[in-house]
């Protein structure tokens, strides 16, 4: 459910950024282009962001993994 709302949104922005770079579609080819690339680049742009995010928690878990592991050894250790 959450995935298919998250692409409906998706979908929802790549078509307003296209509406709104190509003028409606009621200009000339060349804009129709430019449209698509204005749509495309949101998909990039989302892409990177999503890869942002998920590098930041994978960086976070493996710091606190580390952290975990170094108390477990000083408590280890102690006994």
């Amino acid at each position: 459910m959450i995935s298919g709302l998250s692409i409906l949104l998706r979908l929802g922005f790549a078509g307003t950024v296209k509406m709104r770079v190509d003028h409606g579609g009621y200009t000339k080819s060349d804009d129709l282009l430019r449209g698509y690339r204005g749509a495309v680049y949101l998909g990039i742009g989302l892409a990177g962001l999503g890869l942002a995010i998920s590098l930041v928690f994978a960086i976070k878990q493996a710091w606190n993994n580390t952290e975990k592991e170094e108390k477990i050894g000083k408590l280890a250790a102690a006994r």
